[in-house]
């Protein structure tokens, strides 16, 4: 497993490094990390921490690829790949996880997210899940 890991990350590097440069890769705003800070089930707040092990979730966007990961105090991580596209228009992000590659299930495997900005390094997401609840997640850019 820890060999596949390591394959896929090497060729995602891989795949944002060619694509940071070519023409129509600009993705603005969504280009690189973003924190997780809260996230929120129908109103009720969710620990993002449960074993207190001081983890941290971070969603990356490059190009069309995005990841989900979350790494802790004791360097435990865990990665869910993906694709992601914009609707402006809209105002509205889709994101599909690859079910072969969904680790980290704090997002569903697959949605769409209404945005709010309150600026550019500030970003609500909110959709509502396969079982009618509503997810709410709020994001801050590193």
């Amino acid at each position: 497993m820890k060999h596949h890991i390591t394959s896929l990350f090497v060729v995602l590097a891989l795949l944002m490094a060619g694509n940071g440069c070519t023409p129509g890769s600009d993705i603005g705003e969504w280009f690189g990390t973003w924190t997780v800070d809260s996230y929120t089930v129908d109103g009720a707040a969710q620990d993002l921490d449960p074993q207190g092990r001081q983890t941290t979730y971070y969603l990356q966007f490059q190009h069309s690829v995005v990841c989900l990961r979350h790494t802790d105090a004791l360097h435990d991580q865990g990665e869910s790949y993906g694709n992601w596209n914009e609707n402006h228009d809209a105002g509205a992000v889709t994101i599909k996880f690859d079910p072969l590659n969904y680790d980290v299930r704090i997002m569903p495997l697959e949605a769409d997210y209404t945005i709010a900005r309150s600026d550019n390094r500030h970003i609500t997401l909110s959709t509502t899940d396969s079982d009618g609840r509503q997810l709410r997640y709020e994001l801050s850019k590193l």
